[in-house]
Formats: structure tokens, C-alpha cells, sequence
């Protein structure tokens, strides 16, 4: 009781120190923010087809959070939870689990889900907080501009140009639970280039009572080419090598560690044909390893005999068992072009084309051809066009095609109303599909002894699997007030998602030669519908953001194959959830405080129901100036009161503290 007294105490506080702030009348943002992730357009939220939430560097700092899917919680609709402390589940109007293959995660428009699984492993991404200038978050599928993996929801983080950057930055942070990081960044010039390089360590001990330590070290460089003005090109190179705990499912297995790396190479540029006219292309290529692989005791010590005795009974030498879940080597090469301009009228369009392959090599998941791979060819389109001065229409599809399916085509399409040069109303309609991942599509999961006899068959996929579909629809009010710096944007949604491919809660089939596994396939369905919205609040010295999400979902999975049994949940995701982040400047001190409440949810696959839960975190800084030099101190505290669990209920997230010193020379 007495810590929500205290929590009340400093909200109100910030209430009031904000609204006498207000009458100073220093605007933070003197527009509303101008987005490229919706449709590839630059584009005012105002005539946006969706919804974008737009995290800057001002709320990242705000925050305090110290890993990329906390952002997450400040966006209206978004669960985020710690499966360990090494994994994380994100997911977008429910139907989560520790697997999230339903978002889309760009980094500087380098896509970054992996082939096996279609997911996003955050300690791989390649760059730091410290490097991101800001994060747009599309609020709803983007498949009309992204392709397959932009199923729910799209996240494009981009980072600061090396040109707008710092000089020199060092941060060490250091918390409880083995929190170590360290980061430095250096940025420089010289005629024809600019530059970024940055290196980070980074450690933890993970949740208590349970192997999911973590320990990275990662490096990345940024290069502008600017000599050509009409022509520049940019290039990313990403390094992260590290291990992290690994759970042993088997007690008679060996303990290891999984060792994970990851590179890649971005480059993209842009030929300046005119004013109004450009054509813009995209090359990447992504290598990601893991390795967790296995070897058990000698199978007579685990029975608990002789050698000599099992060798009397088997027939055959002592044996162990080789095991490992996350053991693969995967690949992503794409290359892409598009075409864009704007008339004088001020209407926009862009064509495009790519093509990509995937490869994913894996004894472990494959353990007869050892190798899956794809080839996926994609033409797509987006326009915007004033109809009248009020009205904006926007539309966009996507077609592609892949040697293992044939074409799905993905369309948008919105119209905004706007009341008037600072307010709109926007209905908006979109289907999207999602093809099965190479591991979804191809899972031949099998358990061998050392001498590569088979002993068990685990998973298996179902040689009909079909992509997903989803047919989503809203309508939303947004805009802002001219007379005081507020914003929001509230959302009527409704989501249907059908033929989703899962891991089966209870599915088990026997063969002729007794072994028991479960079948990857489309086994259910999905259906979301709410509103949602956030309000916001910003001038130079203040940060009020207020989100929301009140819903209802109801999702169908099928339990067994013969007879046909369906399980029906009603809350994937939580009937309601809140938060609210509030930031002031005093002095050179800079307060922050967020609280967040969730209702009862249920994740998926190794999830649990997890119970209503309400944490708040808080911090404090400080910024010194010595000469061209900044020095920074930040203290800060994640989930002030008790435990709560997120996605399991046997893992607890505890309180957390940390803090930062940072030195900058500008």
C-alpha cells in the first residue's frame, strides 16, 4: 500500500509540474511526425493507412529500459514478456508465444527474422540503443509493403546519421543480477565520407534459478558515401559472437552452453533522377549460427548397469544420446529496387521488386537432408492521392511468389478524412498472408544415438501446410491540438487471422514403428477486435505518454487429429492493458517514471496463463558539462514492489536496478 501511495505521489507531481510547464507554450514538436514505414511513403500520421507509433530518442531515454522489446510496452496492443532472461515473446493483438513469428523487425530496412522460425533473436540485431535515433512501430499488418513475415505488425528501427552524431561516447552500465554493459562509439568525417563504429559487451545472470546467463560482445560500422549528392549510398556492417545458458530438458544430458553469431552486410543507396524523382535499392545479406548440441551420459549409467550388462542385453556397445533444440546455421540474401515519385500536386507513389533466398542447414531439425532452402520472388506498389482537399486515399499490395507456393497477393486499402489541417479520420481494410518458415515447412526432428541409430521422432511437418491469412480492418481518429502540444491517435480494430500453423498443445500420433510426435500444421484459427489508442503530451522539458488497449480475442487450436477436438482460449491476449510514461527536466535533472498494467493472458506453446500483473519503473539523471564534454550519471529501477511472472509460471521477473556513467565529446 504504501508503495502505490509513493507511486501516486510522484505521478501527480509530474501532473502538476507539466501543466504549470504548459504555459510556457515550448512546444517539443511543433507538427505531427512525418513516417516512412507505413507504405514506404513520406507520409504525415495524418494520411498514414495505419496506425505508427513513433518511440524517439527523447522516450527511449525516458524509459529507462535497457533491452529493444521493453520498447515495446509503450505501444497501445503489444504484449511483451521475458520467457527467460535470455528469450523474449513479442506479440501484437495475442496469439503470442516464445516463438513471435508474426512481426516483422527492420533494422535501417534490413529485415531481420531469421528462416527457421520466421522469428527475431534480439541480442543479435547488431546495434545498440545508444546508436537508435528513432523507431516506428506500424500498428497493424504491413504486408502490402513488406511482405510474408509483416503479418500483425512491422518494426523498423533507424538508427542516427554518422553526420549527426557525437565525436566520442563510452557508457558503463552496472546492475544487480551480473548487469554488466559497456559501450563505445566513435564518429568521424573526412571529404567524401562519413562514419560510425561502435563496440559493446554485454552480460547478465538472466532470472534467478535458472541457466539463461547471457554474454555478447557485438560491433558495427556505418558508412555514408556523400562525395555524389545524387547518388549516396550507405553501408551497414553488423558482429555479435557470445553464449548464452541453455535449459537441459533431460537430466542425464550435459549441461552446455549455446554458443550464437551472427554478421551481416547492408548496403543501400539512392540515384537522384530529379526533384520529384528517384530510384532507391537494397542489398542485404544476414548469417546467423547457433549451437546447443548435446551429448548425454553413457546410456548404462543413466539405466544405472554394467557396460558389459547393456552390451548383454542391447546387443550393442555402450551408447550416448546426441541432442540439441537450437543447433542451425541459417542465411538471408536479398536484393531489392523500387521507384519512386511526386507529382506537383503532392501525390506519391513508389514501385518495387526483390528477390530473396533463405537457407537453414540443421542435423538437428533436418536429420536426413541436413538443408532447406527457398527462393521468394515480390513486384509490390503503394500510392497516396488527394481525392478532394479533405480526403486522401491510400493503396498498396504486394505479390509473391516462392518455389514451394505459389503467388499470394497482400492489398491495402485507406481514406483518410481530415476535420480539418491537424486532425483526420481513417478507415482502413488490409489482407495479408504469411508462408511457413523453412523450419515450419520442412521440421524432421529425430533423437539418435551416437552411433546414429534413431531412437525417436519428435516433429514432423505436414507436407499440406498453407500459408496464413489475415483480413484486418479499423477505424481511427488522430490528430493534435494547436493551442497545447498534445497528440493521439485511438483505433477501432478488428483482426481475423485463419490457418495458423502452430505447435499443438497435446497432439501426439503413433507410427507403425511406436514412435510419438507432433505434427507442425494449420490447426486453428484467430480473431481480435477492440480499441486502442494513445495520448501524448511533449514540450522541451516535459513527456506524458498515456496508451491504452481494451479488447476481447478468442482463439481455436486443435488438440488432436482423429477425432477432431478443438481448444478454444479466450484471452491470448489481455482483455486490458495500460501504461503511462511521464518525464520532467529540471536543472539539468532529468525525472522518469512509467507504470504499466496487463490483464490475465495466455501464451502459447510454452507459455502459461499468467495473472494480471502492474509494474513500475523509475529513474533519475543527471548531465554535467565540462568544456565540449558531457558527462552523464543515471540511476534507475525496473519493477519497483514485487515479483510478477509474464510468460511462465514458474519464472519470476524481480527488481532490478542499475546505473550508467557515460562521457560524450561533442
Amino acid at each position: 500500500m504504501k508503495i502505490k501511495k509513493n507511486i501516486a505521489f510522484f505521478l501527480s507531481s509530474l501532473l502538476l509540474l507539466a501543466e504549470f510547464s504548459g504555459a510556457e507554450n515550448d512546444l517539443f514538436l511543433d507538427d505531427l511526425p512525418i513516417v516512412i514505414s507505413a507504405s514506404r511513403l513520406n507520409q504525415s500520421v495524418l494520411t498514414s493507412p495505419t496506425s505508427v507509433t513513433v518511440i524517439d530518442k527523447a522516450i527511449i531515454e525516458a524509459s529507462g529500459f535497457i533491452e529493444f522489446v521493453d520498447l515495446l510496452r509503450l505501444v497501445p496492443g503489444f504484449q511483451v514478456a521475458h520467457v527467460d532472461g535470455r528469450r523474449f515473446a513479442v506479440a501484437y493483438h495475442g496469439l503470442g508465444s516464445d516463438i513471435g513469428n508474426r512481426l516483422q523487425v527492420l533494422v535501417n530496412g534490413r529485415s531481420t527474422f531469421t528462416p527457421t522460425l520466421s522469428t527475431v533473436d534480439w541480442d543479435l540485431l547488431g546495434i545498440q540503443l545508444a546508436d537508435i535515433e528513432r523507431i516506428e512501430v506500424v500498428r497493424g499488418s504491413s504486408a502490402s509493403a513488406y511482405g510474408s513475415n509483416s503479418f500483425t505488425a512491422a518494426i523498423n528501427i533507424i538508427t542516427k546519421p554518422p553526420a549527426l552524431d557525437d565525436t566520442t561516447y563510452y557508457h558503463y552500465r552496472k546492475g544487480n543480477k551480473g548487469e554488466i554493459n559497456q559501450l563505445l562509439r566513435f564518429s568521424d568525417s573526412t571529404e567524401s565520407i562519413n562514419y560510425r563504429f561502435t563496440a559493446a559487451h554485454r552480460k547478465n545472470d538472466g532470472l534467478d534459478d535458472y541457466s539463461d546467463s547471457r554474454d555478447y560482445d557485438s560491433f558495427s560500422l556505418h558508412t555514408e558515401f556523400n562525395k555524389n549528392t545524387h547518388h549516396p549510398v550507405d553501408l551497414h556492417l553488423n558482429y555479435t559472437d557470445g553464449f548464452t545458458g541453455t535449459e537441459i530438458s533431460s537430466s542425464f544430458l550435459e549441461p552446455r552452453d549455446k554458443d550464437a553469431r551472427s554478421w551481416a552486410a547492408h548496403v543501400k543507396g539512392q540515384k537522384i533522377l530529379s526533384q520529384t524523382q528517384d530510384i532507391k535499392w537494397n542489398i542485404y545479406h544476414n548469417d546467423d549460427e547457433t549451437n546447443d548440441l548435446s551429448e548425454s551420459f553413457l546410456l548404462s549409467d543413466v539405466i544405472g548397469i554394467p557396460p558389459a550388462t547393456f552390451t548383454a542385453i542391447t546387443g550393442a556397445p555402450d551408447q550416448t544420446i546426441i541432442d540439441g533444440d537450437e543447433t542451425n546455421e541459417s542465411s538471408k540474401t536479398d536484393m531489392e529496387a523500387t521507384y519512386n515519385s511526386i507529382t506537383v500536386a503532392g501525390q506519391q507513389y513508389m514501385l518495387g521488386s526483390g528477390i530473396r533466398y533463405d537457407t537453414l542447414r540443421s542435423k538437428s531439425y533436418f536429420s536426413e537432408k541436413g538443408k532447406a532452402s527457398e527462393i521468394t520472388y515480390r513486384i509490390f506498389g503503394n500510392s497516396q492521392a488527394d481525392l478532394s482537399d479533405h480526403v486522401t486515399l491510400n493503396t498498396g499490395a504486394i505479390y509473391e511468389h516462392t518455389n514451394n507456393y505459389k503467388g499470394r497477393l497482400s492489398p491495402r486499402a485507406g481514406l483518410n478524412f481530415r476535420t480539418n489541417d491537424s486532425q483526420s479520420i481513417r478507415l482502413s481494410a488490409s489482407r495479408g498472408y504469411r508462408i511457413p518458415s523453412l523450419l515450419e515447412r520442412n521440421f524432421d526432428k529425430n533423437v539418435f544415438l551416437s552411433n546414429n541409430f534413431l531412437i525417436d521422432t519428435l516433429y514432423i511437418s505436414d507436407d499440406n501446410i498453407k500459408p496464413e491469412r489475415i483480413d484486418s480492418y479499423d477505424i481511427a481518429y488522430l490528430g493534435q491540438l494547436r493551442s497545447l502540444p498534445i497528440t493521439w491517435d485511438l483505433k477501432l480494430y478488428k483482426d481475423k487471422i485463419t490457418d495458423t500453423i502452430g505447435f499443438p498443445l497435446d497432439l501426439s500420433q503413433n507410427d507403425p514403428l511406436g514412435n510419438h510426435y507432433r505434427l507442425i500444421s494449420n490447426n486453428g484459427d484467430h480473431e481480435a477486435y477492440g480499441i486502442e489508442g494513445e495520448i501524448s503530451y511533449r514540450t522541451r522539458n516535459d513527456v506524458l505518454k498515456f496508451h491504452f488497449n481494451y479488447g476481447r480475442t478468442k482463439t481455436r487450436i486443435e488438440e488432436e487429429i482423429n477425432p477432431t477436438e478443438l481448444d478454444e482460449i479466450t484471452s491470448t491476449a489481455p482483455n486490458e492493458s495500460y501504461g503511462l510514461l511521464a518525464s520532467k527536466k529540471i536543472d539539468g535533472w532529468q525525472f522518469n517514471f512509467g507504470i504499466f498494467y496487463v490483464a490475465e493472458a495466455e501464451w502459447l506453446n510454452t507459455g502459461d496463463r499468467i495473472e494480471k500483473y502492474t509494474r513500475a519503473d523509475a529513474s533519475i539523471s543527471k548531465k554535467f558539462r565540462v568544456g565540449k564534454n558531457i558527462f552523464e550519471v543515471k540511476i534507475a529501477t525496473q519493477n519497483i514492489g514485487e515479483k510478477y511472472k509474464e510468460f511462465d509460471n514458474r519464472r519470476f521477473f524481480e527488481t532490478r536496478h542499475y546505473a550508467t556513467l557515460s562521457y560524450t565529446i561533442l
